[in-house]
């Protein structure tokens, strides 16, 4: 492995240690499931490919860290859901969906080349009433 990829990974990591826990940062929330559909462009269509199927299961004890890597291999950008998390949770609200495109960071690789659809559930714990 060379050097640059395990400075990334050491880097990646520490965000997401500095991104906290799910319990710390959302403590009433459950769980969380994130469905993504990841589309691609190709340099010959100008309409997005299905690229990959993508769910990821989110527990209390997740790291807080909602950006997910462009699959194109260039590029450096991120699909970052942490704001559009944030604002669900704080509005209670149970299902949310939309589609990111990438900015498109690195050598060579053009804006908008990829996009993510997600859909993303959360449940909340249930608040009993002590007798």
């Amino acid at each position: 492995m060379n050097h640059n990829n395990m400075q990334r990974k050491q880097e990646l990591l520490q965000k997401k240690i500095d991104a906290g826990l799910v319990s710390e940062r959302y403590p009433n929330v459950s769980s969380m499931e994130i469905k993504m559909i990841y589309f691609q462009r190709t340099m010959y269509s100008n309409s997005d490919k299905l690229l990959m199927l993508r769910t990821v299961k989110v527990s209390p004890e997740s790291h807080a860290y909602f950006h997910m890597q462009c699959m194109k291999k260039e590029c450096e950008s991120t699909y970052n859901l942490k704001r559009t998390i944030g604002v669900m949770v704080k509005d209670k609200k149970k299902k949310v969906s939309g589609k990111i495109s990438c900015s498109g960071k690195g050598e060579g690789v053009k804006p908008k080349h990829a996009c993510v659809e997600y859909e993303i559930t959360v449940k909340y714990n249930n608040k009993r009433k002590k007798a």
